[in-house]
């Protein structure tokens, strides 16, 4: 076992676990007798002699001295370091033969646990009894199933912080209690809501059906909030609809969850730390060349960023490259608004002009349109302009270096499809090529000493999966930009937008008329940003010919809007679409995607367009 106290109070769970004789005239002893102390790193090993059972206390040598200063002041007699005395040696011999005689008592009384708050006081003392135990009606025993009992099981799935796969672990408890023939509540976060009901998207539905396992259970699931604030009220309503409930709790803090139904099953997510829990030899029995280079890779990772600190000038270039990113992104959704921020705000100015001061990178998918997808360059000049005076009362030093030299600082990094805080090629090259020979004499965890071939191997491999990983950016948020004919977009915004307004809409598509008006409707790069977050292949319909109907419907329904914008195309478009639309389907292609014998052709075009703007000597 490992325990972790709260900060400061170290020395008051050592003085509950430590041994302590409480009288010189009874032989009563607290704690765990015979219990002795080793340090552990950071931890303090806490163990008997003869048992293999130990606890991993967080703690240090000082916290035992101070335990056993706690210890004196409440009048008990320590009995931490008196091994071999009469003291401490004939309590633990009782202690030992009365816990082996009384095990069924101990067994019964830990699944009882509202009863211990009542006789806890006796426990550290003495065993438990039979007689006191047997009126508890609160025991962790198998729940009855029938007409009688219709409570539900509660599963609470819980995390110490966010990103631990909470939520994703709480869908794949649902969906296999739902495979076991089990009726299933579930309440999740919005985003996994999207992911496993197909009609999460309408608002006047609160709980959904997610395909469940065919001959499986049933499965049901709602959306506790964004930030979780109808997670009791959906709880309460959970209860009547399944015979287990599953709440994703998250990091919620207990003060938060006092409302929730008690949990009969606590589930506890949280990275993975070897070192927390099992020393672990790995036998890597790769090829030799292939372990040269993964040592290569995991030097250079450590060797790569202390060597990169970058200047005054080039942080406020970055950290003007991250904020300009959030205002194209405003800009692409509503083109008239053009104030950078509030100029009357104060909070709002220097809100804005903290630029960052945390230091955190930003997200690698913070990427910018493409540069012939929206009018980087005007937009770029007027967020300069309007920045320019504040800029230089705060940056007097940098500014006017800084004013010169970023709009084509960073229309270069758009066009290798970087987010604020990648790695240009240039750099990556530079530091590549210095890299083996700083780490020449760093073969601790190599094989064997690289050789010059393996070297420059090693290095256009590096360049080579920067290459991939952009082009792959490249294809993702440039998705409606890629090169294809008039009728290809047109079947493209109708598979977003088929995909995106609901499949197997109950209503059918009649609410479309209106929608399709718009110019945003068509727009294909409207489109592929709608499909953030949307889940794709489909989930299938009760068959094949009925998801082919319900696609001539959606095509009927914006059959004249169609024909009005895109007559050159639209019988084409008519005469294709749905055949098409269940290739994308099949191949499990996202709408926009290029087909597979298309990427050979987007690689070279993707690389010559990167060839202007590379250093020289990178090839």
């Amino acid at each position: 076992m490992r325990l972790w106290p709260a900060t400061g109070s170290e020395a008051e769970v050592l003085v509950r676990l430590r041994p302590s004789r409480t009288s010189e005239t009874v032989s009563t002893v607290t704690g765990v007798a015979g219990l002795r102390w080793v340090r552990d790193g950071k931890y303090l090993a806490l163990g008997r002699a003869g048992a293999s059972e130990q606890v991993l206390l967080a703690a240090q040598p000082r916290d035992v001295r101070q335990a056993g200063r706690l210890c004196a002041e409440a009048g008990l007699l320590p009995l931490w370091d008196q091994a071999g005395t009469a003291f401490e040696n004939t309590p633990h011999r009782v202690i030992d033969i009365s816990l082996a005689e009384s095990a069924p008592a101990w067994s019964r009384a830990l699944r009882r646990p509202l009863l211990a708050r009542e006789v806890a006081s006796h426990r550290a003392s003495r065993e438990p009894t039979l007689a006191e135990l047997a009126g508890d009606a609160s025991a962790l025993m198998p729940r009855p199933h029938g007409p009688v009992s219709r409570r539900p099981q509660i599963v609470h799935v819980r995390s110490t912080r966010g990103g631990t796969g909470c939520s994703t672990l709480s869908v794949q408890i649902a969906y296999g209690l739902t495979r076991a023939g089990r009726t299933v509540a579930l309440v999740t976060d919005d985003a996994m809501l999207r992911r496993v009901a197909k009609d999460a998207s309408d608002e006047t539905v609160v709980w959904h059906k997610p395909f469940a396992p065919a001959g499986g259970g049933r499965l049901l699931a709602a959306s506790h909030g964004y930030y979780g604030e109808h997670l009791d009220v959906r709880a309460a309503e959970a209860t009547s609809r399944g015979e287990i409930v599953v709440l994703d709790v998250g990091g919620r803090p207990p003060a938060e969850l006092a409302d929730l139904p008690a949990a009969d099953l606590t589930v506890l997510t949280d990275n993975y730390r070897a070192r927390d829990w099992v020393q672990v030899d790995v036998i890597d029995r790769r090829p030799e060349q292939i372990r040269v280079f993964a040592a290569l890779d995991e030097h250079f990772a450590r060797w790569w960023r202390p060597s990169t600190e970058q200047a005054d000038a080039d942080r406020l270039r970055t950290a003007l490259d991250r904020e300009f990113f959030y205002y194209a992104m405003l800009r692409l959704e509503a083109p008239d608004e053009v104030d950078v921020y509030d100029v009357d705000d104060a909070e709002d100015v220097e809100e804005w002009w903290d630029l960052g001061a945390d230091g955190s990178p930003g997200h690698p998918d913070d990427v910018l349109p493409p540069e012939d997808g929206a009018p980087l360059d005007l937009w770029r000049r007027h967020f300069l302009d309007f920045i320019t005076a504040e800029g230089r009362r705060r940056h007097p030093d940098n500014w006017d270096e800084v004013r010169d030299s970023w709009i084509a600082h960073n229309r270069l990094r758009n066009l290798q499809r970087l987010s604020a805080d990648g790695d240009p090629i240039e750099d990556l090259a530079v530091r590549a090529s210095e890299f083996p020979a700083a780490a020449a004499t760093e073969h601790g965890s190599q094989p064997r000493a690289v050789t010059v071939e393996e070297q420059e191997t090693w290095r256009t491999a590096k360049l080579m999966r920067w290459l991939e990983a952009q082009f792959n950016a490249h294809l993702r948020h440039d998705a409606a930009h890629l090169p294809r004919s008039a009728a290809e977009t047109v079947m493209a915004v109708l598979d977003a937008r088929f995909l995106t307004y609901g499949p197997h809409h109950a209503e059918g598509f009649a609410a479309l008329a209106d929608e399709v008006r718009g110019d945003d409707w068509w727009d294909a790069a409207a489109a592929a940003r709608s499909l953030d977050g949307a889940a794709f292949p489909l989930l299938p319909g009760p068959d094949e010919d009925a998801d082919v109907r319900e696609q001539a419907a959606f095509l009927a329904a914006v059959e004249d809007e169609g024909a009005r914008r895109h007559g050159e195309v639209w019988s084409e478009v008519r005469a294709h679409w749905v055949e098409h639309h269940r290739r994308l389907e099949q191949d499990e292609r996202e709408p926009f995607a290029p087909a597979e014998d298309e990427l050979p052709a987007l690689r070279r075009q993707f690389a010559a367009a990167l060839a202007p703007v590379t250093a020289a000597g990178v090839d």
